[in-house]
């Protein structure tokens, strides 16, 4: 699959600059993502992982490496925290917890909540898109591949922003 990820980030930054002027209270945190990932950081990130991204996350993270709270206070992972920053280490720990048939497994969480215990967990895939589980307890969602997790990601920002005007 080939991603426009400049225009997808766009449709992001729009869905959640509409959350923002929604959220007067500032209930969730509002951020913008991370500067590009360079390859090196990819490349270190895969080797800390002991396994090459799935293409279509890597190609994202080439655009944004990580995004502070992508959804309310749940942020996605840059690539340092990939290699082992304090946010991953916490959520590995939470994914054993929960989901303990997936811990030790090629299963490994590229995002989570710093209030919740909510968890984007990637199901990596040898030679087809990876699915992305959204977890908090139990599957919330399930996605196909990384482009339509993020997709979807859009769509929650901006059905939040619809639900906080009215």
């Amino acid at each position: 699959m080939n991603v426009n990820w400049a225009a997808e980030i766009d449709r992001m930054m729009a869905a959640k600059q509409l959350l923002q002027r929604a959220d007067p209270d500032e209930l969730w945190r509002h951020e913008p993502p991370n500067p590009p990932a360079s390859d090196e950081a990819i490349r270190r990130a895969e080797s800390d992982l002991g396994r090459e991204l799935d293409e279509e996350y890597a190609a994202f993270l080439r655009h944004a490496d990580g995004w502070p709270a992508i959804l309310q206070n749940t942020d996605l992972f840059s690539t340092a925290e990939l290699s082992g920053g304090p946010s991953f280490t916490e959520a590995k720990e939470l994914l054993a917890d929960l989901e303990p048939h997936a811990a030790g497994g090629d299963v490994f969480p590229i995002g989570a909540s710093e209030t919740s215990i909510d968890l984007f967990v990637m199901l990596p895939a040898e030679g087809q898109s990876s699915a992305i589980l959204w977890l908090a307890g139990v599957e919330v969602e399930r996605y196909g591949s990384f482009p339509e997790f993020f997709g979807a990601m859009v769509s929650h920002n901006m059905k939040e922003a619809g639900d906080m005007r009215r």
